[in-house]
């Protein structure tokens, strides 16, 4: 999700009070507290979003692990908030799972990319956990093999744990409008819309109140923005106290009643029952941990007093020159191979790492592009297709194996040659453009051989019928216009011979689309055509070279 969502300021009034706490809009931080005796301290650590990232996280949990020799283990927690695991290498989820079990983590929540390998494979990798995993927004099929999860006691809606004789709840959420399962044939799971999941974490939240557990935590993969996000959850639920965040990928450092900067959002809001809940989240990609404490009162509120430091949240980082333990480091090893050097990227491209990137033109996807039409050059394609979130990262300097496998890409899909008709081309070219406008996840298409337009300012982008791209032209090699297409009265006859990502044979906006495809042929694997095409050409530009313009609003 980008930025542009960002929540309007929340300013809580001049100086109020509610029950026995204290906010005021004069700082970015509770500067009071409620009276009442303290009974529970709760020390936190969490991360989310990892992505896969093994090499990072191992300088992490060597760190984690040093600092653990220091804090009471009665009072301290540690948990996982989604997509720790990401793609279809069995190898490198299966060394996941083993640093999360090096690391003692307590609890998981599942994120998306928990199912890029299918149910199937996700249920195999969290039986091997030794952690608690979470989940109350989301229908389990009864056929479906996570199923075998709650059999063995390792996957439930809500959770009892009991630290220095106090007991705390925790419940779980996977993100909102996502197809989690679009890689099981069956029994496919799905998400609670934003009601929904309301809905079941109050019940769930409720069932905890009854039993005697007023400490309630979610362990969630919402993402702080939106309907159903966290930051609305917070405020429409009662009884939750922490929210622990992923999904969104947010530095939230400190404690804020009011947003400051894009790493600073407000993070600490009134409940619907008027007590405070504090929201946290990390970067992800393994940058970071962070390091909740909190305070509860006798009555399990959280107290916020600055003075006294009963609320505090900080980011624990590393860098490429922090150790990692050597058993963590050959488990690395074993899992991910050998690093190489295999090209160099003469002019670099730094990404932000936002979502923002996918409604641009992306360097890093017009690689995978020309890679994909030098590998399927006897075919004779005309162009080459790509669905902006398969790329992740940049190009600066040295590109290495691992970068180009776990970090650019990740998913390593297939990528098919496919005869359209110039009608299904600018179907499919469209529906994607469109959820740059109607969506926080674009999709927008990555080309080689062809240029086109994006027009945002179309009326009414929620109707498909809407027709937003445009000056869709195919070039040469030299730039050379050899061939245009109208996007407002595409043929129904003419062929387009294309290069596609294998992922847009799956999804649900585009599968319709190209059940029409003729001639469908295996091309290869990304990570095998990126490879072989940077170890040929030694080196390359990453620039912008106009293949996508977008006119914005």
């Amino acid at each position: 999700m980008s930025y542009k969502k960002l929540f309007s300021t929340i300013i809580l009034s001049s100086v109020f009070a509610v029950g026995n706490i204290v906010f005021a809009d004069s700082t970015n931080s509770v500067i009071d507290c409620g009276k009442g005796n303290s009974t529970a301290n709760l020390n936190i650590y969490y991360i989310n979003d990892t992505h896969g990232e093994l090499v990072n996280l191992g300088k992490l949990i060597t760190e984690l692990n040093k600092i653990k020799k220091s804090v009471n283990p009665e009072t301290t927690l540690i948990s996982t908030q989604g997509d720790m695991y990401i793609g279809r290498n069995h190898k490198r989820n299966a060394a996941m799972t083993k640093l999360l079990n090096i690391a003692g983590v307590e609890l998981f929540t599942l994120g998306n990319h928990e199912f890029d390998d299918g149910s199937h494979q996700l249920s195999k990798e969290l039986a091997k956990g030794k952690f608690v995993t979470l989940m109350t927004n989301m229908d389990i099929p009864d056929g479906n093999p996570l199923n075998t999860l709650k059999n063995q006691n390792k996957l439930f809606s809500s959770y009892v744990m009991t630290k220095n004789g106090e007991k705390y709840g925790f419940i779980g959420a996977a993100p909102i409008g996502v197809n989690l399962g679009l890689f099981d044939k069956d029994n496919q799971v799905s998400v609670y819309d934003p009601n929904g999941t309301s809905a079941a974490l109050n019940a769930e939240v409720k069932k905890l109140e009854e039993q005697g557990v007023n400490k309630i935590i979610l362990v969630s993969h919402l993402g702080y923005f939106g309907d159903g996000g966290d930051l609305e959850i917070a405020k429409n639920t009662e009884g939750i106290d922490v929210i622990l965040g992923g999904h969104t990928h947010l530095e939230i450092d400190g404690i804020q009643t009011k947003d400051v900067d894009k790493t600073h959002l407000t993070n600490l809001v009134l409940s619907k029952k008027g007590e405070p809940v504090v929201i946290v989240q990390t970067c992800g990609m393994a940058k970071d941990i962070g390091n909740l404490k909190v305070t509860f009162n006798t009555n399990g509120v959280i107290i916020t007093d600055s003075k006294k430091n009963t609320i505090s949240n900080n980011h624990i980082r590393i860098d490429k020159n922090s150790p990692t333990d050597k058993t963590i480091q050959r488990i690395v090893e074993k899992a991910l191979g050998v690093d190489k050097v295999v090209a160099v990227a003469k002019t670099p491209f730094v990404s932000s790492g936002t979502t923002e990137e996918r409604n641009l033109e992306n360097p890093t996807a017009n690689l995978l592009c020309d890679a994909a039409f030098e590998a399927a050059k006897g075919k004779n394609p005309d162009v080459v297709l790509v669905h902006s979130p398969t790329v992740r990262g940049g190009l600066v300097g040295e590109i290495t194996t691992y970068q180009v496998k776990y970090s650019m890409l990740p998913f390593n899909g297939q990528m098919f040659y496919a005869e359209l008709t110039e009608k299904d081309f600018v179907d499919l070219l469209n529906t994607e453009a469109l959820t740059s406008m109607t969506t926080d996840n674009s999709q927008m298409i990555q080309v080689h051989g062809m240029k086109y337009v994006v027009d945002k300012t179309v009326k009414n982008p929620q109707n498909p019928d809407t027709i937003c791209v445009k000056d869709i032209v195919f070039v040469d090699k030299n730039n050379n216009v050899v061939r245009k297409i109208n996007s407002n009265n595409p043929s129904e006859k003419d062929t387009v011979k294309c290069v596609v990502a294998g992922y847009l044979f799956l999804d649900k906006r585009t599968k319709l689309i190209l059940q029409n495809a003729k001639n469908v042929q295996l091309v290869g694997k990304e990570q095998d055509i990126v490879l072989k095409y940077l170890k040929k050409h030694k080196s390359i530009d990453a620039v912008r070279e106009g293949r996508v313009t977008v006119i914005e609003k």
